[in-house]
Order: structure tokens, then sequence, then C-alpha cells
């Protein structure tokens, strides 16, 4: 495996900017970086079940993608809408802390399933990179756990982002949001691209 092409893949698919990235900037941002773990849990869960169900799957995976990415695209394209929906529609704040771990993880999880951004990443990794180097499952399964270990590590340096940058992101509330709105969007667009 050329491992110069595989971490370049795993940068920029990881750290760009995507739906989780901007989640969990937002979350972190809303509710500051602790109190927004348990939806990087979701995520990473996320990554977890698509990690070791893409590895699994995939000859079955190449033969149906071509018939199910639509539904999958529309479920990812409008999970994302109703998440700029919630941007804008957060006039109480103290309202957004009242959620339970269990809804923020959900949320995550959630998030993490209907990304198509995500079901690709794992999807390339192992067709390109790891699957045609190593023929051995568990080194492919460790692989795919960096994979996971990578994504995981993004959302939580995007998440200190919008940590760190609450006050800013505060002050600028409006614009911030409207920001977020446009990235998420753009995400949508890519999806379909």
């Amino acid at each position: 495996m050329n491992l110069v092409a595989f971490l370049s893949y795993v940068i920029a698919l990881a750290f760009t900017p995507g739906p989780n990235n901007l989640m969990a900037l937002e979350e972190s941002k809303r509710l500051g970086f602790k109190r927004s773990i348990p939806f990087m849990e979701g995520l990473l869960a996320g990554f977890l079940i698509l990690a070791i169900s893409t590895l699994v799957f995939t000859d079955r995976l190449m033969t149906y993608i071509p018939s199910i990415e639509p539904y999958m695209k529309t479920i990812g394209s409008l999970y994302i809408l109703y998440l700029i929906w919630g941007l804008f529609s957060t006039s109480d704040k103290s309202e957004n802390k009242e959620q339970s771990n269990q809804q923020l993880f959900i949320s995550g999880l959630i998030l993490n399933l209907s990304n198509v951004k995500v079901m690709l990443y794992f999807l390339t990794g192992y067709i390109a990179f790891i699957l045609p180097a190593y023929e051995n499952i568990w080194i492919a399964l460790l692989l795919g756990l960096f994979l996971c270990f990578a994504g995981t590590c993004s959302n939580l340096l995007w998440a200190s982002f919008g940590s760190l940058f609450k006050n800013f992101f505060t002050r600028y509330e409006h614009v911030a949001t409207f920001i977020m709105a446009i990235m998420l969007f753009y995400s949508v667009i890519e999806i379909w691209s």
C-alpha cells in the first residue's frame, strides 16, 4: 500500500469541513466542549458501525451501492437540511442546554450513519487502499479503526475550535450561524455532485 497516498486520502477526507466536523464545532460552541462529548461519542459509534459493516459487506455494497446511493443521499441531505433549520430555530439558548446526553449521542449517531461522505470514506479506503494490500481481515479491520481514529480526531479538533472561539462566535452569532448554514448547505450540494 502506498502509505503517502493513503495518509493523504485520510487527512483530506477526515479533516476537511463536512457535516460531522461542522456539527461538532456547532455543538461545542453551543454547549461547550465537555457537554458536547456525548454528541461526539455518537459520531464515534457511527464511525465504528460504518467501519465494521463496510469491511464485512464490501463485496455486497459494491453490488448494491448504485441502487441505494440515491436513497442514502436523500436521507443524508434531508438530515443536513434539518440541521440547518435547527441552527436558525434555536432562539432560546437555555432550551438547547436541556438536551440529554442520550439525545446528543443519538443525534451524532444519526448524523454519521446518514452521512454519505463518511460511507464513501470507508468504502474508498477499503477498496482503493486497504483490501488490495492486505488479505488478512484483522489487519484490514485495524486499518479501518485507524480511519475511525482519524475521523474522531478531526471531530475533536473541530469541536475544540468551537469551544475556543465560543466568545467570537457568540459576538458574531448571526454571521457565524449564516456561514455555518452555508457550509452545511454546500455539503448537501457536494453530496449530489
